[in-house]
């Protein structure tokens, strides 16, 4: 150490600054008279901004851009990589004029490969030393980590990428972890990811492995062993996903999903994915979804927290029904006729059915939140409409199934006649005025009739009728 610092005072600093020179001097020494088996390091130290180069003329003596000098100087300082060597570079920055700072950093920041430092002040120098030889104390040859996670506690899940250097392996069957890093310059880096374990609950300060450890053989080449320090985690509690209840609702009516809240534990945000079991479209990602299905659907919410930890849970929704059954009474006549009887919802949807004596219907699916219909029977005019028992109901979720009865007679024989069809056509045909301004003398005139719309009325030949023409008319005088 005496002969070093002898030959740095012996040093004389004039003339230009020959960077390259410098780095080729490092090189050749390292070339001809370094140990094997040893770390290659060179500690590049200059306080200036390259001013000359081998073969090139002086100058200039401030340059703002990168030249001819500034090139040749990192260009030499990234030879000594492509032999394994490591380069340390450290810029002592004080009486480097402002206008050629940028590039002097620049170029000790092109030539290092191992760290590049700097400072104004040159007693800063030996703290950046202290600290290049502590990263060089730790280099190793051999190196092989372990490190044995705890399985009561936690689970590995996967390698975060490949290691920096070397190869790593994970034995389910022990949760021991295995490094082969190999030879270590200045460090290596290998990220892997554990969960905690779904009955371990939760906990502060958890100790994420048991131990780790590096053994590894010295520059000097004697066998150590050094331990890591066991890094610590918070765990929260676990993920816990509640749909809400079962529920059961009329139709017509909606529902909210989800708990209150939907989600706990783990660590927020939260995501969500609602999906269902009668529409593949639909989904939602909200925690708290309004739905209003028109049949029984079972609800699934999936929650997934901010590191991906995820977990379900499902809510079925049964959606309750009405239905109405029409039965048919007829008292007198033909009990073969069929009669065409409807029946009405409040919202205007409209359901028909044509029912002989004793025959009956089902209108089954219907809303079921007080939902209000009306029976209604279009009776041919030879017949009578004895009753209509309940013209109305209300469909709720207390009564859901309601039974009807219609009941009519015949009181009479229709005076049109026709066996060869069952169903009449009537046609209504308006008197045209003379001319739009001529309606003098025209009793009820009607320059545009509109008739309702209404069921078609189907007039029906009873049983023992004769046949008429369909234009004939009864006179009982």
């Amino acid at each position: 150490m005496a002969q070093v610092n002898d030959a740095i005072d012996d040093l004389v600093a004039d003339g230009g600054t020959n960077t390259q020179a410098g780095f080729i001097r490092a090189r050749n020494l390292m070339q001809a008279d370094g140990r094997g088996g040893a770390n290659k390091v060179i500690v590049f130290l200059t306080d200036g901004v390259p001013t000359v180069s081998i073969d090139r003329e002086y100058g200039p003596s401030e340059p703002r851009q990168h030249n001819n000098h500034t090139r040749a100087a990192y260009q030499a300082g990234q030879s000594c990589h492509d032999l394994g060597y490591q380069v340390y570079t450290v810029a002592l920055l004080k009486d480097v004029p402002q206008r050629s700072l940028s590039v002097a950093q620049d170029t000790m920041r092109r030539a290092q490969n191992a760290g590049y430092y700097e400072t104004f002040d040159a007693p800063d120098l030996t703290g950046i030393y202290e600290e290049i030889v502590e990263e060089l104390l730790y280099s190793a040859k051999g190196a092989v980590i372990t490190d044995q996670i705890p399985l009561d506690k936690f689970e590995f899940v996967r390698f975060e990428g490949d290691p920096s250097q070397g190869q790593a392996e994970y034995d389910e069957s022990t949760g021991l972890i295995t490094w082969n890093v190999g030879d270590v310059t200045t460090g290596a880096t290998l990220s892997y990811v554990i969960r905690a374990k779904a009955d371990f609950g939760e906990g502060t300060d958890v100790p994420t492995n048991d131990w780790a450890k590096l053994d590894y053989t010295d520059v000097n080449g004697n066998p150590q062993t050094k331990h890591f320090p066991v890094p610590t985690v918070d765990v929260p509690p676990p993920l816990t996903v509640d749909a809400g209840e079962d529920r059961t609702i009329p139709y017509g009516d909606g529902t909210t999903l989800g708990g209150n809240p939907t989600a706990t534990g783990g660590t927020g945000p939260y995501t969500y994915l609602w999906t269902c079991d009668t529409d593949p479209g639909w989904s939602a990602d909200v925690p708290n979804p309004s739905v209003y299905p028109d049949t029984t659907t079972r609800y699934t919410v999936t929650v997934t927290d901010q590191y991906g930890c995820s977990k379900s849970d499902d809510v079925l929704v049964t959606v309750l029904t009405g239905s109405i059954t029409v039965t048919k009474h007829v008292e007198a006549g033909d009990k073969y006729k069929k009669f065409t009887i409807y029946v009405e919802g409040e919202d205007g949807k409209l359901w028909s059915m044509r029912l002989a004596h004793g025959e009956s219907a089902t209108i089954s699916g219907l809303k079921a939140n007080d939902y209000r219909c009306t029976i209604r029977e279009v009776v041919p005019m030879d017949y009578r409409l004895e009753g209509i028992e309940p013209s109305s109901v209300v469909i709720t979720a207390d009564t859901l199934a309601h039974e009807v009865a219609v009941t009519n007679r015949k009181v009479n024989d229709s005076w049109f006649r026709d066996w060869d069809e069952e169903e009449n056509t009537f046609y209504l045909d308006f008197w045209e005025a003379p001319g739009p301004d001529d309606k003098q003398g025209v009793d009820g005139f009607v320059q545009d009739a509109v008739l309702p719309k209404a069921p078609e009325v189907v007039l029906d030949p009873g049983l023992g009728d004769e046949s008429r023409d369909e234009s004939e008319s009864r006179d009982d005088e």
